[in-house]
């Protein structure tokens, strides 16, 4: 391989690399799908027991992100709404309870 075809096809992947980063930042659902097609294609020539580990693993990924995302909303504060009164404040407590 020439020292140029190297070069370009450094660029290319790196190129690829930030589509790929710029697609799952954007379309999420439809990258996994996309990488789900390419991995069925290229897994078609396998054992099924080296898919039905790859698939184990992935759901296991996938579910184990899920959590992690449920846990982090269920952490968030709601915000509390804002009250119209205010209690007094406790100098005035103080100097109407003398008076009674």
């Amino acid at each position: 391989m020439s020292q140029s075809n190297q070069h370009d096809t450094t660029t290319l992947a790196l190129m690829l690399g930030e589509r790929v980063v710029e697609s799952t930042q954007t379309h999420p659902l439809t990258t996994v799908a996309g990488a789900a097609l390419a991995g069925w294609v290229l897994a078609r020539g396998m054992p099924k027991f080296a898919v039905r580990i790859g698939l184990s693993a992935g759901l296991r990924l996938v579910g184990a992100r899920v959590m992690d995302e449920l846990a982090q909303l269920s952490q968030e504060p709601e915000p509390s709404p804002q009250r119209a009164t205010t209690s007094p404040s406790p100098e005035v407590t103080r100097t109407t309870s003398r008076a009674m």
